[in-house]
């Protein structure tokens, strides 16, 4: 039989899991996903996502377990850092995990997964260097170069790169930390703060799609500029958007 993993993803708003049976491509769920609001006690949270977790399988049917989790993250030990996630900044989620179930676990940002696993079996597939960048609540990037995913002293954060500004702009930024970087001009708050109502209440002709647009055109240059890679993959609630004329 199949290998069987567990694949966790925590998120701003709701954190996710899933058990999936792996051969030759990509995994195959065996049940529905497991999703659960984000909590501000995380420990407690996951007291509950485990429970019903185990009502799928139990330690012995698994193999190993992976985590993308919302950053900023620590993936060598699995240790969040100062996040305005309220319960969650200092919080031990790689050992949090591990003491529950004790399997071999990896442990990475969602972004970086989401690129490993274009990489893998999606739209960077057979590539060497692939960028991943999601733009919603966000904007977060994954790099993968030579199959594995880029982690330094940290990870990437593309989301706040400087970039130029709209000519017809001045709007101050969104990000709590800089203002108007990448992030804090095109992800999905500064679009609900600038025009007064949430990207995905827009419709496809409003004029704050050509300005993310315009955005995210100058965004992708300067990351594939700066790390040349032969695919970059868009995605997220705002990246999903058609914003390029048919």
């Amino acid at each position: 039989m199949a290998d069987l993993y567990l694949g966790i993803e925590t998120g701003g708003t709701k954190v996710v899991a899933a058990v999936g049976r792996v051969e030759d491509g990509p995994p195959d769920l065996v049940a529905p996903e497991v999703v659960v609001p984000t909590s501000y006690e995380p420990d407690t949270m996951l007291d509950g996502l485990f429970e019903r977790v185990s009502e799928i399988a139990v330690p012995s049917d698994l193999r190993a377990i992976g985590i993308g989790g919302f950053g900023p993250i620590d993936p060598r030990t699995g240790t969040m850092l100062d996040t305005p996630q309220p319960g969650w900044g200092g919080f031990e989620l790689g050992d949090a995990i591990r003491r529950r179930w004790g399997l071999p676990m990896a442990i990475d940002t969602d972004v970086n997964a989401a690129a490993l696993a274009e990489w893998r079996w999606g739209s960077a597939a057979g590539t060497s260097v692939a960028v991943y960048l999601t733009v919603g609540t966000g904007i977060g990037g994954g790099l993968i170069v030579g199959g594995r995913t880029v982690r330094g002293l940290l990870h990437p954060e593309m989301g706040h790169v400087w970039i130029p500004r709209h000519p017809d702009d001045d709007f101050e930024g969104a990000c709590g930390s800089h203002g108007a970087c990448f992030e804090g001009l095109a992800a999905g708050p500064a679009i609900r703060r600038r025009w007064g109502t949430p990207g995905e209440d827009l419709p496809d002709g409003h004029p704050a799609w050509e300005m993310v647009a315009w955005y995210l055109g100058r965004g992708l240059a300067q990351i594939c500029l700066s790390t040349s890679p032969e695919v970059a993959v868009l995605g997220g609630g705002v990246g999903g958007r058609d914003l390029v004329p048919a």
